[in-house]
């Protein structure tokens, strides 16, 4: 499953379609996260982000607030209707850098939009869409 959101619907998926073999997206970047020190801020849709669906125990977190969360919202929703870039880039840049003077220094693309629109950045990336791809075909090579 590409996008973060629907993770939140995993076990009812699971359930109702009978198919177990579904990624979990929370384990996988739990995992690169233990990999990944400092304070992490999730870049995602109001729904992913106060779910908690990234939360790691013992970690420091510095998330965005909600007027950032709707923000980020809007980007997702006007990066998919109209592609524009720059414009949805700069609003994610901004927040960004909001979270770097609060200490951030790990930021987790929790959106299949903001993975795309914060590709070859200069910021730690942890990038939901990259590990899932890797943990799929790793699933498929290891079946």
């Amino acid at each position: 499953m590409a996008c973060n959101t629907i993770h939140l619907f995993k076990n009812r998926l699971i359930q109702q379609s009978g198919y177990e073999n579904i990624s979990d997206i929370t384990k996988i970047v739990s995992k690169a996260l233990e990999q990944t020190p400092g304070k992490i801020c999730t870049l995602a849709t109001p729904a992913t982000v106060t779910s908690g669906l990234y939360q790691v125990t013992g970690r420091e977190y510095s998330d965005p607030n909600p007027v950032e969360l709707v923000e980020i919202g809007e980007v997702v929703m006007n990066y998919n209707a109209t592609g524009e870039i720059e414009k949805n880039r700069a609003t994610l840049l901004r927040i960004i850098d909001v979270h770097k003077i609060d200490g951030a220094t790990v930021f987790i693309a929790g959106c299949t939009e903001v993975s795309e629109l914060l590709r070859n950045q200069n910021i730690a990336l942890l990038d939901t869409l990259e590990l899932l791809i890797e943990d799929t075909v790793s699933r498929i090579l290891n079946s």
